[in-house]
């Protein structure tokens, strides 16, 4: 069986990429700049509180639960005008 790299993958089965371009230095010494994604992805609605520990984002408007990377990553391919079906997420550690 022959191993696929994801920076071979990625390209071959997603359409669009989107990349965050986080500036981490500022983020540690601001923390107000380490915000999560609290906005849902599927009808719009922001959340007032998403503690950094709760990696499932449910929606209390529409009723959506999904990961919260995956959540962040559909909106982000929203603002680049992608369909957000279309995306790759990876985790908060990578």
């Amino acid at each position: 069986m022959r191993c696929t790299r994801p920076t071979t993958a990625l390209p071959k089965t997603k359409s669009v990429i989107v990349v965050e371009d986080l500036h981490v230095a500022g983020m540690v010494r601001n923390r107000r700049l380490a915000r999560p994604s609290k906005t849902c992805s599927n009808c719009g609605l922001l959340k007032t509180t998403l503690p950094p520990e709760m990696r499932l984002f449910s929606c209390t408007g529409c009723g959506l639960m999904i990961d919260r990377d995956l959540n962040a990553a559909r909106n982000l391919a929203l603002l680049a005008g992608a369909d957000a079906e279309l995306v790759a997420a990876s985790s908060a550690e990578t």
